[in-house]
């Protein structure tokens, strides 16, 4: 008893939740923006307000080798790992999801435009490529939704059932947004006109990018006491995943083709409108040679009514001309008898 000597451990840190984990190590508490284990990040700067422009500047503040090792690693799943836990926390960003949703939407309306027009160039059809900047806000849209709405869902899920994770909303946020980096290398593929390929590409970067979120989650809601709530989240999380690829190939890569009805139906609208504009062209033409025609005839009839006047007129003056002719001869003749005669009577 006498060997008994007390020590200071300091300060001892308590587990609210009882977890058997180290405190803080992957978030005991359930925060929006941030987890238990973002204390340091916490520590190290000022409460910033969450209107202030300072507020999500420190979820730009990410070199260059973490945000390209986050993107390797939501590519390439491992065995075992969580991506979240691993590779985000503590330290959740904003960089990589906004630049990469931004890149893959250029991306996928550049390369759809581009499938459009390397398909219906030369082609004998008529069919005349344009560009279409839908594509753009759909694409933008989209994916948007998909980043902002679905990790919020997950975290009202996980918050409304106590899931053995609390994941902040940044947490699922972000991997949310780096999981969509698979499908910028491969929107640029689709370009490739063979349906096969495509395919392959969707169950390749599904099944990869997909099985990055699903290990991530599952951490999350495996302890729920009702299994089909837990097993339900899974497969929705990788049916809304399948379906955003999908509706990138179907509306972005192979409805934005002109499909072979629509083509023939193009070819036989533009036979019909070149009728149309020959048969206006023919009227057009006979209408000018009929005006043409009809102001000829009333020029020759005219000159032919000026020509009758002239005859006329030179007839009438020939008559009067010989008149006075036969009247000249007539006294040239009658005048000597007529005074002879005068000149015997006296």
């Amino acid at each position: 008893m006498n060997n008994l000597q007390f020590q200071d451990f300091g300060p001892s840190t308590v587990n609210p939740n009882n977890d058997p984990r180290p405190p803080g190590e992957l978030g005991d508490q359930s925060y929006l923006f941030t987890s238990g284990g973002t204390s340091s990040r916490n520590n190290t700067r000022e409460n910033k307000n969450f209107f202030s422009f300072e507020f999500y500047q420190q979820y730009f503040d990410v070199d260059t080798d973490q945000v390209l090792s986050r993107i390797l690693y939501s590519m390439f799943p491992q065995f075992g790992s969580n991506f979240i836990t691993d590779h985000i926390q503590p330290l959740p960003d904003l960089w990589g999801p906004f630049w990469i949703s931004v890149t893959l939407v250029f991306s996928t309306a550049i390369c759809g435009n581009l499938a459009k027009y390397i398909q219906t160039s030369g082609a004998s059809t008529g069919y005349q490529y344009g560009s279409d900047f839908r594509l753009v806000t759909g694409a933008s849209t989209i994916i948007f939704c998909y980043v902002v709405l679905v990790p919020f869902i997950l975290y009202s899920l996980f918050w409304y059932r106590k899931s053995y994770l609390q994941y902040s909303y940044l947490d699922i946020l972000c991997a949310y947004g780096y999981s969509l980096s698979v499908f910028v290398p491969v929107s640029i593929l689709w370009v490739l006109q063979a349906q096969w390929f495509r395919w392959l590409l969707i169950i390749l970067s599904v099944a990869v990018s997909g099985s990055v979120l699903a290990n991530s989650i599952w951490p999350a809601i495996k302890n729920d006491h009702n299994k089909a709530i837990a097993l339900g989240t899974i497969l929705i999380v990788l049916l809304l995943h399948s379906l955003v690829a999908v509706g990138f190939k179907e509306y972005y890569f192979d409805a934005s083709l002109p499909s072979k009805l629509e083509t023939e139906n193009f070819h036989l609208l533009h036979q019909q409108v070149q009728n149309i504009e020959h048969s206006h062209a023919r009227l057009e033409v006979s209408s000018v040679v009929n005006n043409l025609t009809a102001s000829n005839e009333e020029k020759v009839s005219q000159i032919k009514m000026e020509k009758l006047d002239e005859n006329s007129e030179n007839i009438k003056k020939k008559e009067d001309d010989a008149g006075i002719e036969n009247m000249k001869q007539l006294n040239a003749t009658v005048a000597p008898k007529v005074v002879a005669k005068l000149s015997k009577s006296i």
